[in-house]
């Protein structure tokens, strides 16, 4: 992914978390909002992870594991 498209990211993520300050999402429910028009493959959920990362301190975001039904697990992002 190109630093324009990063740029992109991080502002789609921004915009998601200001809309809805107390959602809990997963990479992949994250990069669906990023990427509506387009197939969601490990590119697109490496980029929004790696976007996440770079932004937890500025907005306060949290990485916590949550049950899934049937006894997996998945991780979800939201605001502290």
């Amino acid at each position: 992914m190109t630093a324009n498209n990063s740029g992109h990211v991080q502002s789609a993520v921004k915009a998601i978390f200001a809309a809805q300050p107390k959602a809990r999402l997963s990479v992949r429910e994250i990069a669906e909002r990023v990427y509506p028009d387009q197939p969601i493959t490990v590119s697109e959920t490496n980029t929004v992870n790696r976007v996440l990362r770079q932004l937890t301190p500025s907005l306060g975001l949290t990485r916590v594991r949550v049950a899934h039904p049937g006894g997996a697990w998945k991780h979800v992002w939201g605001k502290k």
